[in-house]
């Protein structure tokens, strides 16, 4: 196999290596962008957003969450609602920073594709150079 039949092969799949490229690009930077808005959600109204009230159901702090004994004493330490509250909002931040990172990585992804297709279209009308 020759290199043009090489560039020929590469050649019928670059507009649907580009498009995909566009795709994945343009739907990791919605979903990147939804997830801003959810964190600044989080941020502003905790308690409103589905994923910590989620979160909030699934927790079964009841208890005391630190307890011993301190000589004749004895310690319990409970939490509140709004500690609880920020805890778990703070876990329900790091969740969406790593789904950021996924999403970041598809996005990167899909911008290496389109690099991809217009690399290979230029070397592929670049001419062969002359041997003397």
């Amino acid at each position: 196999m020759n290199k043009e039949s090489g560039y020929r092969y590469i050649g019928e799949f670059r507009k649907p290596m580009i498009i995909f490229g566009i795709v994945l690009a343009g739907l990791g930077g919605l979903i990147l962008s939804y997830l801003g808005v959810l964190v600044l959600e989080i941020i502003n109204n905790p308690a409103e957003v589905k994923v910590v009230e989620l979160i909030l159901a699934q927790s079964r702090i009841d208890g005391a969450v630190i307890f011993g004994v301190l000589g004749e004493h004895q310690i319990d330490i409970n939490l509140s609602e709004p500690v609880k509250l920020f805890m778990f909002s703070l876990i329900g931040v790091l969740i969406l920073l790593v789904l950021g990172k996924i999403i970041e990585t598809l996005i990167s992804a899909g911008i290496s594709i389109i690099r991809f297709a217009v690399i290979e279209k230029n070397v592929s009308e670049r001419p062969e150079p002359i041997d003397e």
